[in-house]
C-alpha cells in the first residue's frame, strides 16, 4: 500500500467516523467501548452535545492517526503511554478521573507529568493534547509543530530523540528537565530513557 493510499485510507475512516455523529447515528459511539459512560462524562464536565461530538471527532481522529484505545472521554491508552486531549475551549489536557482533574483550578494549568514519566504536549507552554510515555521503548513522533516536552523521570534520566532517517540529535538534560519550546518537526522518535 502507498503512503498516499494510506494516509487516504486513515482520512475516510476519520471523516466517516465525523460524519456519523455528526448526524446523530450511533455507529461511531457503539463502536467505542463505554459510549454510554462517555457521554455521562461528558455531561459531568458540562460538555454540551456539540462539544462532546467535537472531542470524540478529535479523539477518533488521534487514534486513526497513531493508535491506542480510548478509555475515557479524553483519554486514550497506547502501549507504555496515555494520551489526554484538552476539552474544547480549554488550553490545557487533563485526566477527568482524577481529584484535580474535575476542580475549575484544574482546568486552567497543564496537568502535572508523573513521575517517572516523558510527557511530550502538542502546543507550546504545556498546552494541548499530552502524551505520556511511561515505558522505556522507542516512540514515533506524530507532532510536527512547535510543541513542549517535560522530563521526569528517575533523577538523572535523559531522553534521546532521533530524526526521520534514525540519527540520534538531540539528548535532553538528565531528569527532572523541560523545553517550553520545542520543534516536533524534526524529530522522528523519541526513547525516554
Amino acid at each position: 500500500m502507498t503512503r498516499s493510499t494510506s494516509r487516504w485510507k486513515r482520512t475516510v475512516v476519520v471523516l466517516a467516523a465525523a460524519c456519523g455523529m455528526v448526524l446523530g447515528t450511533t455507529a461511531a459511539a457503539g463502536a467505542a467501548p463505554g459510549a454510554a459512560a462517555f457521554s455521562a462524562q461528558a455531561r459531568s464536565v458540562g460538555l454540551s452535545s456539540a462539544e462532546a461530538r467535537e472531542l470524540q471527532t478529535a479523539v477518533t481522529a488521534e487514534i486513526v492517526r497513531a493508535g491506542g484505545t480510548q478509555v475515557a472521554l479524553n483519554r486514550i491508552e497506547r502501549p507504555g503511554a496515555t494520551v489526554l486531549l484538552p476539552l474544547p475551549g480549554e488550553l490545557y489536557a487533563r485526566n477527568l478521573d482524577s481529584p484535580a482533574g474535575r476542580t475549575a483550578a484544574g482546568r486552567l494549568m497543564a496537568e502535572p507529568c508523573p513521575y517517572r514519566h516523558f510527557c511530550q504536549y502538542s502546543n507550546i507552554y504545556f498546552q494541548g493534547m499530552v502524551e505520556q510515555r511511561y515505558s522505556c521503548a522507542e516512540y514515533r513522533n506524530y507532532l510536527v509543530y512547535d510543541g513542549s516536552w517535560i522530563n521526569n523521570q528517575s533523577r538523572g534520566t535523559s531522553a534521546r530523540m532521533r530524526d526521520k532517517g534514525g540519527v540520534l540529535r538531540y539528548s535532553t538534560p538528565g531528569a527532572p528537565s523541560q523545553d517550553d519550546v520545542a520543534p516536533w518537526n524534526w524529530v522522528g522518535s523519541i526513547h525516554p530513557c
